[in-house]
């Protein structure tokens, strides 16, 4: 019995590590849309709730409600002189609330008459388990992962030479690279113009999170999988 108790002590452990700050963070809005003759703004701010770290939550909420606000009245001003056409989206899309990890991508596009569509993304990956945001460098055990990575990437490319045919840079691992995580994969994505031409958008380059097991921290194993 003493042997069994030990056993299952860290499976116990990690069962309450992931409930203390759990999978019960949910996306709320602050809706600061309008609309005029010449102006469309669908102005949703993404406000997180549930986080045990009241201060992570905080600092997360404001840093979205500073950015995109002022993003807003940017984009405000500029249609308000141009007085034609002009639009503005807030777009946010979850990808991730399980296992002890969020992930959620918020992008905002706008375009005015003066001047062409400009997208910005605010990316956050949370641990919930130890309610702390994750840089892409934290998921890993050492920095063997960036040569792996890269290599990834390039046989990704090799491939899908149709999808990424327009590519005209190989995409490389940045020093602040930004990314997602699915269910299967994580998804390191480029801003436009960097890689492609700009009208098509982010480029979006998915990477399957199993076949990185072996170099990601034993914390964060469950994404695999494992």
């Amino acid at each position: 019995m003493h042997n069994f108790i030990k056993a299952i002590a860290p499976a116990l452990l990690i069962a309450v590590l992931l409930a203390s700050c759990g999978n019960g963070v949910q996306l709320h809005s602050v809706d600061k849309s309008y609309s005029t003759d010449t102006i469309f703004a669908d102005a949703k701010i993404p406000q997180l709730s549930g986080l045990s770290s009241e201060s992570l939550q905080d600092s997360v909420n404001e840093e979205y409600e500073k950015t995109i606000t002022e993003l807003l009245n940017n984009f405000s001003k500029e249609a308000k002189n141009t007085g034609d056409q002009s639009t503005f989206t807030v777009t946010t899309t979850q990808h991730l609330n399980a296992n002890g990890f969020f992930s959620v991508v918020t992008q905002v596009d706008s375009c005015t008459h003066s001047a062409h569509k400009n997208s910005f993304r605010i990316t956050k990956n949370i641990d919930t388990a130890a309610c702390v945001e994750v840089r892409l460098s934290d998921l890993f055990s050492d920095d063997s992962y960036i040569d792996m990575i890269n290599s990834r990437l390039e046989e990704e490319i090799k491939q899908n030479p149709d999808k990424y045919s327009d590519l005209w840079e190989k995409p490389k691992l940045s020093e602040n690279q930004k990314f997602y995580i699915n269910e299967k994969n994580l998804v390191l994505f480029y801003p436009p113009y960097e890689l492609s031409y700009y009208e098509r958008g982010f480029v979006e380059i998915p990477l399957s999170l199993a076949d990185m097991s072996g170099y990601l921290k034993s914390d964060y194993q469950r994404l695999a999988g494992n």
